[in-house]
């Protein structure tokens, strides 16, 4: 239920940017496609907080699931602890690639 209102808001704020016009006349294609890309940059931005955010949570739980490892071997496995540690610099690395039109 909870996403079905993010989508909604989400929808609703991306069309509002598209379509809206600071003077309130009418626009051409030109103008309502310059909105759209004035969109999507602010889109990847918050694709690019995102990824940054959740490759540096799963750095961290890398980091605390070794300790777990170095602790006690048989809870947890160190495959585990490799794979959230390159996912999140995979995440980190895919911030970081410039978005280009």
């Amino acid at each position: 239920m909870k996403n079905k209102r993010y989508f909604v808001f989400l929808l609703f704020a991306v069309a509002s940017n598209v379509l809206s016009s600071p003077q309130n006349k009418p626009e051409g294609i030109g103008e309502i496609s310059n909105n759209l890309f004035n969109a999507e940059m602010g889109i990847h931005k918050f694709i690019q907080a995102v990824c940054i955010t959740s490759g540096i949570a799963l750095i961290l739980a890398g980091f605390i699931q070794f300790r777990k490892y170095r602790k006690n071997p048989i809870v947890t496995k160190l495959s585990s602890v490799v794979f959230n540690f390159c996912v999140g610099l995979a995440l980190i690395g895919l911030a970081f690639i410039p978005f280009q039109l």
